[in-house]
């Protein structure tokens, strides 16, 4: 299974709330997307893909505020997040064989999932949610929730 990660700047982002409930320890975003062609796994989140861009990020996350760091998210530009890929729609598939490393920054609320250290194509695909693309894989996943 073969995963490449590209990415697409623009002034045009996915326009999404992103929140974190303290009590589920899960993310979401709103509003939801009914229509899914895949999901990718990172950890335990769920990436939903739709038409080869990932447009909705959903799931546990029970360490999000575990591991701090004073590191904070690298510079960006606002852009999309795609994937090419040969993969079966309609099924969800694990992007990393093992769990990544979880970051929280607690004074900018920014967590990190993988690479901290990352210097790839940064990108703002949904708001308050970048990735860091390096080699054409998903190096780190940085989110800034609502926390509630």
């Amino acid at each position: 299974m073969k995963i490449k990660f590209t990415t697409k700047y623009s002034e045009k982002i996915e326009n999404r709330l992103l929140h974190y409930s303290i009590e589920d320890l899960s993310f979401d975003t709103e509003p939801n997307v009914s229509r899914i062609d895949l999901s990718l796994i990172l950890n335990k989140l769920n990436l939903t893909v739709v038409d080869n861009k990932i447009v909705q990020i959903w799931g546990f996350c029970g360490n999000a505020r575990t591991v701090k760091t004073t590191k904070d998210v690298p510079s960006y530009f606002k852009g999309t997040l795609m994937i090419e890929h040969s993969l079966q729609y309609g099924i969800s598939y694990g992007i990393y064989n093992n769990e990544v490393p979880v970051y929280f920054n607690d004074k900018s609320g920014w967590v990190c999932l993988g690479n901290i250290d990352s210097t790839g194509e940064a990108v703002e695909f949904i708001t308050n949610c970048v990735a860091v693309v390096n080699d054409e894989k998903l190096d780190a996943l940085w989110l800034k929730p609502k926390w509630e």
